[in-house]
């Protein structure tokens, strides 16, 4: 229900990468670097992106005209690909040894290529690069259990929830109080299923993965061997969405909608809270004017005090035949100089701490929505401790044994125990299997 939806991160890059768990033959480490990669900044490299161009292309090839007049001798190739196919275009050149020197891509995939060696510990062949992230989105490319890691963090994404204070009101809830913690929503949702007799709902759709790590549940063990959300504290988590849906504060359909049909409900007064992006904000104010000014910014809902972002990163091919370049071209691009220039002209937000040192982070532009700088700069605030919770091992097949196993839950076929139990089953012999 919480998490952030997907077009977030599509303000970029149009779809999020799928998680692969095999396909990427060869042994652990094979071409892996051990230690700091030394020698002149020049030569050619290769520098693959996700579906920037031609929007950003002004942006990008300034930022490599820039790296070439810093470091003179070099030359970047800068390759643009459209969604459709990006990941197996990837996978296929990196088992072909003809990956691109730098590759835009997720945690999900760099997790499957580092095992094979085929990506550069960047903590080893760069040392200190850490420093100049934010801790979560650097650990987003770590391997769990064996650290290192395997991308330069570059765009992120967050979001909040919106919420109709009108209906907070009509439930006898403070509107100013807007719930923070999955304790104070429980409490708020069932007052609104009570106070409207199950005609206006508290939230719209059943939980993912994400919800559950942000009540605090661990979802997989240290070394990411295992994944273990079927906990006491995992089962409560999910009996707490099971009640929310028998006290009707959850919609009938609330286990197979989308987010257009949540934001429709939610424009026409039947959902209390939706998450959604300053663009969400800008959609009721043109579409449902007498709403708006009844509806409030929240943060996410976490239990942890780390919100849930979603991340893409430049990873250096452990192939490459110009290392040092590579290297320089990815940490580069990601520098808090670059990162606060792109995030000034698409929607999101830096991996580097240093860039929201700048102004434009903290002080609303005055020549924009009022409404939509007061999201943006709350979201700023946001990601600067927020945690990349889904696992890099859980796949599509995962997910999918996950949703039918909630669902199952919540239309009361199966306890949340069983249902979590079976779902935690079946995830780790599909991770065993490398699926």
């Amino acid at each position: 229900m919480f998490r952030v939806q997907i077009r977030l991160v599509a303000a970029l890059a149009a779809v999020a990468l799928a998680a692969t768990g095999c396909g990427l033959g060869g042994s652990d480490d094979k071409g892996a670097t051990d230690g700091a990669v030394t020698g002149e900044v020049k030569g050619e490299v290769s520098f693959l992106t996700l579906s920037l161009k031609p929007k950003f292309t002004d942006y990008i090839q300034g930022m490599i005209d820039d790296f070439q007049k810093k470091y003179p001798g070099t030359t970047v190739k800068w390759i643009d690909l459209p969604p459709d196919g990006y990941q197996q275009k990837i996978l296929a050149d990196a088992a072909a040894g003809t990956m691109p020197d730098v590759v835009n891509i997720g945690a999900d995939n760099a997790l499957p290529m580092s095992k094979q060696g085929l990506l550069l510990n960047n903590e080893t062949a760069l040392p200190g690069a850490k420093n100049d992230y934010t801790p979560g989105s650097w650990k987003a490319y770590e391997i769990p259990g064996k650290g290192g890691n395997y991308g330069f963090p570059w765009y992120l994404t967050t979001g909040g929830n919106f919420i109709n204070r009108s209906l907070l009101q009509q439930a006898g809830v403070d509107p100013n109080q807007t719930p923070k913690t999955f304790g104070e929503f429980k409490d708020f949702g069932m007052k609104i299923a009570k106070a409207s007799d199950g005609k206006v709902w508290a939230l719209s759709a059943k939980p993912g993965l994400v919800d559950l790590a942000l009540h605090g549940v661990q979802v997989m063990n240290a070394d990411g061997t295992k994944f273990t959300f079927n906990t006491p504290e995992g089962v409560q988590a999910l009996q707490d969405y099971v009640d929310l849906f028998k006290a009707g504060a959850m919609p009938p359909d609330a286990l197979t909608r989308d987010g257009a049909k949540s934001n429709t409900d939610f424009l026409a007064g039947k959902i209390a809270l939706v998450p959604g992006s300053a663009s969400f904000l800008t959609e009721i104010k043109q579409n449902a004017p007498t709403l708006y000014p009844n509806v409030a910014i929240a943060p996410q809902l976490t239990n942890t005090g780390h919100s849930n972002m979603y991340i893409l990163g430049l990873s250096v091919s452990a192939k490459s035949k110009n290392k040092r370049t590579a290297l320089e071209l990815a940490h580069f691009v990601t520098n808090p100089e670059n990162q606060t220039k792109f995030a000034k002209i698409v929607t999101i937000f830096p991996s580097s701490p240093k860039s929201y040192d700048d102004p434009f982070f903290s002080t609303p532009r005055a020549d924009k929505n009022a409404d939509e700088e007061k999201y943006r700069i709350e979201m700023g605030k946001q990601i600067k401790d927020a945690v990349a919770y889904t696992p890099a091992q859980f796949s599509d097949r995962m997910s999918k044994v996950f949703e039918r196993e909630v669902g199952l839950a919540m239309m009361g076929t199966k306890s949340a125990k069983d249902a979590l139990d079976t779902a935690v089953a079946d995830c780790n012999q599909l991770l065993t299997a490398g699926s």
